[in-house]
């Protein structure tokens, strides 16, 4: 489809096009109706009533001619045009109609002396504005006869837009995210407080017990800088045979535990329970596995404690998430506390190798996602070139 002259470069530009070269034509044929129903009336009889009245007639027409002698009368006067949008000026000022317009007449000489203040863009000349050119209004008009300006044409952009509706762009992810619910319940807007502590301000890491899917951890820690929930090799081999057939292949990567990102065994969605006594609550999250050790068997992010509504406050060392039976309170048990020293310590030695046994306390770090045979190897080859290191002072000189 050709309209205007060049190619729409989208569906939507070509409808509006043939819209507006449709109200164009209809536009053009009620004039010319008009023209025929006014030319009609012209050639019906008209009754005599009197002489004075052809008498006055044959002395305005006299005047008439007297008056055509002097100046004669545009070819504007008794022609009506499109109401447009935009005015002559402005449609002549675009690319499309200068290189599709052919150069007009040049103006009589009883024109081009009207008025030297004024320039016609069109003619190029001096004595008349573009807006007032003849010649211009009957060029457009036949532009817009044919198509070539007919979205120019007044109410073709409205019309156009009544039936468009109101666009909402929208981001989806890949991933498939519960829908928030529109109401939440009575129980769910209970007030959390935290009271003044006697112990002082807390820094440990909140490490809690909860129950993931038929298995139960002392070992749950709540993480507010996650953005996802992880679940470690380990805790995973210990799941049911049903429980393990859930994980699904994951396309994203987990980055800020490690060196480098890591690459997820998968990902599966079980039910997550968090209890005080009678008050508990139950909701399912997607757990992210990944293949290194760690003193964890699953870290709750952001997501989780989302569901679960929980305020977190490391100073206090305390969790508290809202049930049916009022306000549930997790601190950490004595076991958790144990779990974090040994983490630390095994943490430490995984990932720190000496290999230069007259300085055993300077240790190379090393990423802990290595398997046991890459880390082997990697402490034999550094234990080799020690030498190339620099342990003391004088090593430096």
């Amino acid at each position: 489809m050709r309209v205007a002259g060049f190619m729409p470069k989208t569906l939507e530009e070509a409808l509006e096009r043939a819209e507006a070269h449709i109200r164009g034509e209809e536009a053009v044929d009620i004039k010319e109706q008009r023209k025929r129903g006014s030319s009609w009336r012209s050639n019906s009889p008209v009754r005599k009533r009197g002489n004075y009245n052809s008498y006055d007639r044959r002395q305005k027409g006299l005047d008439h001619r007297r008056s055509e002698g002097r100046n004669p009368p545009t070819r504007e006067k008794g022609m009506s045009f499109t109401p447009l949008t935009k005015t002559p000026q402005e449609i002549l000022a675009t690319e499309e109609v200068k290189q599709n317009f052919r150069p007009p007449r040049p103006l009589p000489k009883s024109r081009k002396n009207e008025n030297f203040t004024q320039f016609c863009e069109f003619h190029e000349e001096k004595g008349h504005h573009p807006n007032d050119c003849f010649q211009l209004k009957k060029r457009i008009e036949e532009a817009v006869k044919l198509g070539e300006l007919a979205h120019l044409v007044k109410g073709v952009r409205d019309k156009m837009a009544e039936g468009k509706g109101k666009e909402v762009n929208m981001v989806n992810s890949d991933e498939k995210v519960p829908h928030k619910r529109q109401r939440l319940e009575a129980w769910e807007l209970q007030c959390v407080c935290f009271p003044p502590t006697e112990k002082g301000p807390l820094s440990s890491p909140l490490v809690v017990e909860a129950t993931i899917g038929t298995l139960e951890t002392h070992r749950a820690y709540i993480d507010t800088g996650a953005a996802t929930e992880i679940m470690f090799e380990k805790f995973f081999n210990r799941l049911s045979n049903e429980e393990r057939s859930r994980l699904q292949p994951s396309g994203t990567s987990i980055k800020g535990i490690a060196d480098i990102p890591l690459k997820p065994l998968g990902q599966l969605t079980l039910d997550v329970c968090f209890s005080e006594g009678q008050k508990k609550r139950i909701q399912p999250l997607t757990f992210v596995v990944i293949n290194i050790p760690s003193n964890y068997d699953v870290i709750i992010g952001r997501p989780g404690q989302c569901a679960f509504f929980m305020a977190v406050s490391v100073g206090h060392g305390t969790v508290k998430f809202p049930t049916e039976r009022g306000i549930a309170t997790l601190q950490p048990s004595q076991e958790a506390y144990m779990v974090e020293g040994e983490s630390h310590r095994s943490e430490e030695d995984k990932q720190r190798l000496i290999i230069n046994p007259k300085y055993p306390e300077q240790r190379i770090r090393v990423n802990p996602s290595l398997s046991q045979e890459t880390l082997s190897y990697l402490e034999k080859l550094l234990t080799h070139y020690s030498d190339v290191f620099a342990w003391c002072l004088e090593d430096m000189t």
